[in-house]
């Protein structure tokens, strides 16, 4: 008799499908941050760490720089 009923609470204490989803994408979205922020990080100086984000905004706009050139040559 006591076993079924510690069966049932383990049960209930245990989550859902659902709940078990959303939990690993809200860790999937923090791994992500955390790898950010450990890039910045890993430089020792403070300038060493404002290099390193210039870097990372540089990098997301390559793409625009590069066809800015581009037409400029070909106007000239």
């Amino acid at each position: 008799m006591d076993d079924t009923i510690d069966h049932r609470l383990q049960y209930r204490d245990e989550p859902t499908f659902i709940q078990l989803h959303f939990i690993v994408r809200i860790e999937k979205v923090r791994s992500r941050e955390r790898e950010r922020e450990t890039q910045v990080s890993l430089c020792k100086s403070p300038k060493e760490r404002k290099e390193r984000k210039m870097m990372m905004m540089m990098m997301r706009e390559k793409g625009s720089a590069t066809t800015k050139t581009t037409t400029k040559i070909r106007r000239a």
